[in-house]
């Protein structure tokens, strides 16, 4: 159990991920008004199915603790999931990482088996989030090593493993948790990114959290791009064209590459750039021209804990959307009622290259056009 003393260390620093999450009326893991919002839900995405069109849940910022309020929630928007997942088509159910809070390493774990059993009979497909890796902890806790700190190995065997069963196609030559699924029967490829993927000496500690490594953008760039699928990108966070906020750009200014490296496929073209410098030195030289490309259906991110549709420069749109958790979350949430719950049901109509997102819960459906 977290001591007072770290809760309220934690709450001064502006990081209260949940210990506030509102205490909830009762116990009951699927109350009558979310079976009402399951229902409404499952009557919308009725309308937008039809032959050719894909369906998948995107779920993100779960921040999870080990508390009996948090685990009702967590059961009732599954529960939610499994009644809409029954009556309409859904191909994939993807996390967009930031699963379990801040905490030691041993409670870390412990939220990551909570989850792992909660989540394993929907055949998740997951990507790496900035609170993943444990890091954050042991820098609100001001310690001077990152002895908390999960290795990517471990959060793999933690909560990733079980997708070479999924059909996941990792990189070869870099144990990384990135990888991509491809759905035969649809025509689609899901590549799934990892944005906290740093140079090794910096694992485990905030230098260099939102990045990615040079291995990484050689697999995207020469191997999980190279298909004439249609292709949805997933990641943790994004650094859009658009997103001009200099503070979260300058944390997340190594991530710009990955929307020119998906402009380039786009349009077809060839990129050469040497980027950054030092440790975080990347290099990309690859030319789209000549390979048989599908397109970007979009770019799927969470970690603002705020719904925002951005437009890369070739008209990708990257869409965010808002946190599972009630904690911390821009969008108003009120236990007893429907918006308990946040994710969104994505169905993509390529003809018309139109993206329905309805909303599971609090905040609005919104209707996407990529072009």
């Amino acid at each position: 159990m977290v001591s007072n003393e770290v809760k309220e260390r934690l709450i001064n620093l502006g990081y209260d991920y949940g210990f506030e999450c509102p205490q909830l009326g009762s116990d009951d893991e699927y109350p009558e008004y979310l079976v009402e919002a399951a229902d409404e839900c499952i009557q919308k995405i009725k309308k937008y199915q039809n032959n050719g069109n894909i369906t998948f849940a995107f779920m993100t910022d779960i921040h999870y603790f080990p508390l009996p309020h948090h685990e009702v929630l967590l059961k009732r928007n599954l529960n939610v999931y499994k009644s809409i997942s029954e009556q309409v088509r859904c191909d994939k159910l993807i996390l967009g990482g930031d699963y379990v809070i801040d905490s030691p390493k041993t409670q870390k774990l412990g939220g990551y088996q909570k989850l792992r059993e909660a989540f394993l009979p929907f055949h998740y497909l997951p990507v790496n989030g900035n609170h993943d890796t444990g890091s954050l902890w042991d820098s609100f806790m001001g310690f001077e090593t990152p002895v908390n700190k999960l290795r990517r190995t471990e959060v793999f065997h933690a909560f990733f493993d079980h997708l070479p069963e999924e059909g996941a196609v990792f990189n070869k030559n870099h144990k990384g948790l990135y990888y991509y699924v491809d759905d035969d029967g649809n025509k689609v490829r899901y590549v799934m990114l990892d944005i906290c993927d740093n140079p090794e000496k910096y694992e485990g500690t905030l230098l260099g959290t939102l990045c990615i490594s040079q291995s990484q953008l050689d697999w995207l760039s020469s191997e999980a791009l190279i298909t004439n699928y249609d292709i949805v990108i997933v990641a943790h966070s994004i650094l859009s064209p658009l997103l001009i906020d200099e503070e979260k750009k300058s944390l997340s200014r190594y991530l710009e590459v990955i929307t020119r490296v998906l402009d380039a496929y786009r349009n077809g073209e060839a990129i050469r750039e040497d980027l950054y410098e030092g440790d975080f030195a990347l290099h990309v030289d690859v030319n789209f021209a000549e390979c048989d490309r599908g397109d970007i259906l979009g770019v799927f991110v969470g970690h603002y804990h705020d719904d925002k549709v951005e437009y890369t420069k070739s008209g990708i749109p990257c869409i965010f959307t808002a946190n599972f958790t009630m904690a911390e979350c821009k969008i108003p949430r009120k236990v007893g009622e429907k918006s308990e719950l946040l994710f969104d049901m994505v169905t993509i109509d390529r003809k018309t290259h139109t993206l329905y997102l309805t909303r599971v819960g609090a905040g609005e459906d919104r209707v996407v056009k990529y072009y």
